[in-house]
């Protein structure tokens, strides 16, 4: 009967710091003890790191034009439509769903027949690309340039 209480005591002190364990890796899944633990739990050194981009990459963007310069080869500001800019009148669909990558900064793109643009008023040329510097802010700075395609030129 000794015998059977010293492997009860033994097993339990054996099993005391395993449990601890459990109670601090726990502690590293729950903000609360209300929360619950995430069903599947993994070391943290196994955890899957974020996706890393390349720096001319934009994560969410779909580059239309990429300029090994600065931002200042994306055609020219225009100040009535950096005007409309800044109070919302004339602003990207979605901010940064196109972009145009320089150099020194990523910039907004909407194309001037309606894709990706919010133009109410109408103030958009059609033959236009319009990149968008600081979108849906009062120091928002739109430069326009011409929309052609060097593909289509050269075949004709």
């Amino acid at each position: 009967m000794l015998l059977a209480a010293l492997a009860l005591t033994a097993l339990a002190l054996l099993a005391a710091p395993a449990a601890l364990a459990d109670s601090k890796r726990d502690a590293l899944w729950r903000t609360s003890p209300l929360h619950q633990a995430p069903s599947l739990k993994m070391p943290l050194e196994q955890a899957v790191p974020p996706p890393m981009f390349r720096p001319d990459e934009h994560p969410s963007g779909i580059v239309v034009r990429r300029v090994s310069d600065g931002m200042d080869k994306l055609g020219k500001i225009d100040k009535g439509l950096s005007q409309a800019c800044q109070l919302g009148v004339f602003r990207e669909l979605k901010p940064s769903k196109m972009v145009a990558v320089s150099k020194n900064a990523t910039l907004g793109a909407a194309f001037g027949h309606g894709l990706g643009l919010v133009d109410p008023k109408k103030l958009a040329d059609s033959t236009k690309v319009y990149y968008f510097y600081h979108a849906s802010t009062p120091l928002c700075m739109v430069r326009a340039e011409d929309n052609w395609d060097p593909a289509y030129a050269r075949s004709r």
